[in-house]
């Protein structure tokens, strides 16, 4: 019978390691970014995919700043965007540099997932919505998908797609606020006609 109980604590342990987990993969990228430690951040990244969901989040807010976006259907505004992140892939480079998105990815305040200059109380865990937020964070196998801040309502906030590769959780995408993608995107227009 005490191997039971022994057994059963293990494997709650395991259970809490494991959601645990990409918290402290966040955790790490956190302390890269607020250190300004490019080579290691660099590491923690999967390029290409978040190559693809920049661009990809650039063009339709291109197509809609433009206005573009009205006249199109479902299927030719895919197909706009399929070709339009051929287009941008030269811009999103620059994005993805990982001086310019540590640069991104201060505004999403990820700092606070650090050790450094943050704390547990600038999470604001103990407003019970926040605390409901990190719970709300999705975990598919191995994609990890959270809203960056915490405190920050829908429409304001950074949603991260970490990616266990290797044994070790990668940054794969970022979703940026609309905000944020209209900013990209007004540049991005800048940069094309300075082509």
């Amino acid at each position: 019978m005490r191997w039971l109980g022994r057994g059963f604590i293990a494997v709650l342990l395991l259970l809490i390691v494991y959601a645990a987990w990409p918290l402290l993969g966040l955790k790490r990228l956190a302390d890269t970014i607020e250190t300004r430690n490019a080579a290691e951040f660099t590491e923690l990244l999967d390029i290409s995919e978040i190559k693809r969901s920049l661009a990809a989040q650039l063009v339709r807010a291109h197509l809609k700043l433009t206005g573009k976006d009205k006249s199109l259907s479902p299927m030719a505004t895919n197909f706009a965007v399929q070709a339009g992140i051929a287009v941008a892939d030269s811009y999103v480079v620059e994005i993805v540099r990982a001086e310019a998105l540590i640069d991104l990815l201060k505004q999403a305040r990820t700092e606070t997932f650090s050790g450094q200059g943050g704390n547990l109380w600038s999470l604001g865990l103990p407003n019970l919505r926040n605390a409901r937020k990190l719970l709300a964070a999705e975990y598919r196998g191995r994609n990890f998908y959270l809203r960056i801040p915490l405190s920050a309502d829908l429409k304001d906030s950074y949603r991260l797609h970490l990616r266990l590769a290797d044994w070790k959780w990668k940054l794969a995408g970022v979703e940026l606020p609309e905000e944020v993608q209209m900013r990209l995107a007004r540049e991005f227009q800048i940069w094309l006609t300075s082509r």
